[in-house]
């Protein structure tokens, strides 16, 4: 919809799966989601929990039938506890993640931000290959996979997201890559094309510390020069 010379987007139904709490260090995943959210409905969720996370503290902490909260213009969901995978057990398995994602689809037809068109079409959102069992069961109009790091290098990569990763490139229909090697890469998988986006930094910010004389922190009066600043996480 065009109106006064501005482009308005049909408003999307999306639901993002990605590996990392809403509430932690925010990431592309955040910065993305939050301001796709101010004109689509999102839905944002780490997937069920699972058999093996029964011990944790977190699992005995959560709500039996779970709950989504309204946060950064995104419904950040909250898995039902009952709600669990158990990969050894396929049938069952497939039977919680389907149920999960009705659960997702039902909080989408009562809860529309942004419009009160019937049937939106709706989109899986995947930033990691693990979400791959849930792609069909979301029944997306479409699938975008959204790699934001070299994922092959990272703890944890096997056989399993591996071939997760080749399917799901072969489903999606948008591929998005954070930087020109992990599109490279991803192209030379799939045989598609992949977009690129990178990440970005507040430059104002940044900027200001540099240019309008800040005070010096205490505990940095003592550090000799010359100094070299880092901001960011440190990942294995």
């Amino acid at each position: 919809m065009k109106t006064n010379n501005t482009f308005h987007p049909a408003p999307l139904n999306i639901i993002a799966m990605a590996p990392n709490a809403w509430d932690g260090p925010w990431m592309n995943r955040q910065q993305l989601l939050s301001r796709l959210g101010s004109q689509h409905n999102i839905i944002y969720s780490n997937g069920l929990w699972s058999v093996w996370d029964r011990d944790q503290t977190a699992w005995k902490a959560a709500s039996v039938n779970g709950s989504f909260r309204a946060q950064d213009q995104v419904l950040v969901d909250h898995p039902p506890k009952f709600l669990l995978r158990w990969p050894r057990f396929s049938a069952l398995d497939h039977l919680a993640m389907r149920m999960a994602a009705r659960r997702w689809r039902r909080m989408h037809s009562r809860v529309k931000n942004h419009t009160r068109v019937k049937n939106a079409p709706r989109v899986a959102y995947l930033f990691h290959p693990q979400f791959y069992p849930y792609a069909k069961k979301i029944q997306p109009d479409f699938v975008v996979y959204h790699a934001y790091d070299m994922l092959n290098l990272m703890p944890g990569w096997n056989r399993e997201t591996e071939e997760q990763q080749r399917a799901l490139l072969a489903m999606a229909d948008l591929v998005v890559a954070s930087s020109d090697v992990i599109a490279e890469e991803l192209a030379e998988i799939s045989g598609k094309p992949v977009e690129v986006l990178p990440n970005g930094a507040d430059f104002d910010t940044f900027c200001g510390a540099a240019t309008e004389g800040c005070s010096e922190p205490d505990d940095l009066v003592n550090v000799p020069h010359p100094r070299i600043g880092y901001v960011g996480s440190l990942n294995p």
